[in-house]
């Protein structure tokens, strides 16, 4: 099995001829706007696989841009900050759920239950979020049940 970057060895086909002899779409590499996409070749088979995570703790979000950068998409992230909160939410492109608000009118939450591929930034307390707003979020936002990073 060979997982994701660049690499091939010298003469060998690349990930990406092989792409256009099974007639996949073009795929765009930029690592400023687009998450890096990884992929896997097992068995002549070739696929596209995006990892995912969580981030708990999010800070500005550093941590998030590092795994931008190495095709790790960030969904969800919780901070307690509120200026730290709004540079995650401008640097990432997230929406801001105030998780006080929600706590006063739970409606609040259903904006953010529409299908979307920016991500949400929890600004609260971790101790006082249950998991399964993150689980509705990821659901009904992402299509997913899991994630590859907590």
């Amino acid at each position: 099995m060979f997982l994701g970057g660049r690499i091939h060895q010298k003469n060998e086909e690349s990930p990406f001829s092989l792409k256009a002899k099974l007639s996949f779409k073009q795929l765009s590499f930029n690592p400023y706007n687009d998450y890096w996409l990884f992929w896997i070749i097992k068995a002549g088979e070739f696929a596209i696989k995006r990892f995912t995570s969580i981030d708990l703790f999010s800070g500005p979000g550093g941590l998030a841009t590092g795994f931008r950068w190495a095709g790790i998409q960030p969904l969800i992230a919780v901070e307690w900050s509120y200026w730290t909160a709004q540079t995650y939410a401008h640097s990432h492109h997230a929406d801001i759920l105030d998780f006080a608000e929600y706590q006063r009118d739970p409606s609040l939450l259903d904006a953010f239950l529409q299908p979307a591929t920016n991500p949400v930034l929890i600004y609260g307390d971790i101790n006082q979020v249950p998991s399964d707003v993150i689980l509705q979020l990821l659901k009904a936002r992402y299509n997913l049940e899991t994630v590859d990073i907590v």
